[in-house]
């Protein structure tokens, strides 16, 4: 297993958690994979998606690294959606007027926009909820 974050503090959790031996961390781009074509079974993206600058390029990324035939995943909460485990809290901070710090692309964590993001990489099959 090999995984990229853009924080080397990040990085340094994810090295200290458990079942995590033999995985390799390295500090890079989701947008600039520092690996060469087709050379995975599998890319995910766990709960990033929408901190992506260019979510699109992200995703390309991805389907660029993974062989034919293998799955490029993400799973992501739905920020605009009322999806995002702290909406509650946004939703009583917006009534006192102030506007929640939001991430550079939350549209990108709802299932339209995924689907998007697969089919404009060229990928074939779509799943969610």
């Amino acid at each position: 297993m090999q995984a990229v974050d853009p924080s080397e503090a990040q990085l340094a959790i994810a090295r200290m958690r458990r079942g995590t031996h033999g995985a390799r961390f390295l500090q890079g781009d989701a947008m600039a994979l520092p690996f060469e074509r087709q050379r995975f079974d599998a890319a995910v993206m766990a709960l990033v998606i929408f901190f992506v600058p260019d979510p699109a390029k992200g995703t390309a990324e991805m389907a660029r690294v993974v062989r034919p035939g293998g799955l490029v995943a993400a799973y992501a909460w739905d920020v605009l959606g009322g999806g995002f485990p702290f909406d509650p809290i946004w939703q009583e901070t917006r009534a006192a007027g102030v506007a929640p710090l939001l991430p550079p692309n939350p549209s990108a964590g709802g299932i339209e926009a995924l689907r998007g993001l697969w089919t404009a990489a060229g990928l074939e099959a779509h799943r969610g909820r």
